[in-house]
This record gives structure tokens, sequence and C-alpha cells, in this order.
């Protein structure tokens, strides 16, 4: 489950790219969107009291496979900074489908 919300994370940038060009088709674009909007909640969800760019942030830390020392986040304890990826991987997930109930 893991590595399938780390690899959605890393190819959120790419996707984000076609749905601004006009190459996609539609039913590539409405997945696009909707995988791309699903990590947003999710991190608006699990996040909340982080702003924007700090939830951008934790998404790409989380695509690059990132932690808490070499993070842009550094405002945030290590502890606090773990805490809150576990719960951004775990809502993604969820929110995909990912886990089994």
């Amino acid at each position: 489950m893991e590595h399938i919300v780390i690899a959605y994370c890393e190819d959120y940038e790419r996707r984000q790219r076609v749905l601004t060009s006009r190459g996609a088709d539609d039913d590539t674009r409405n997945f696009y969107s909707y995988l791309n909007g699903t990590i947003d909640a999710a991190l608006d969800d699990s996040l909340p009291a982080l702003d924007r760019p700090a939830r951008v942030a934790m998404r790409q830390d989380i695509a690059c496979r990132r932690g808490a020392t070499y993070s842009p986040l550094y405002e945030l304890s290590p502890a606090t900074y773990k805490r809150y990826k576990r719960r951004a991987k775990y809502t993604i997930a969820r929110n995909l489908g990912l886990l089994n109930s």
C-alpha cells in the first residue's frame, strides 16, 4: 500500500502537466483529475494545521521519500513530522480505496 501511495504522489506533477496540456483525451483527463483531486483532498483532510504550501511540501516529501531531516518543513519537530506524514499516507490510501476494510 505504501509503495502505491508513494508512486501516485511521485507521478502527481506529470499528471498535472497532462491536465494543463491539450493532448489528453477526456477519459485520461477525468482519471488524472480524480487522482490528483483525491490526493489533494486527503492532504487537506489529514493535515488541517498546515497551510497549502506545507501540504504541497508534504506531498513532495512522500514522493521523494524524504524524511524530517531534509524536509523543507523544518519548523515541525521530527516526531510531529513523522506523525503528519504517516497520517497523510494513510488518508491518501484510504481515499483511493487501497486499504482492506
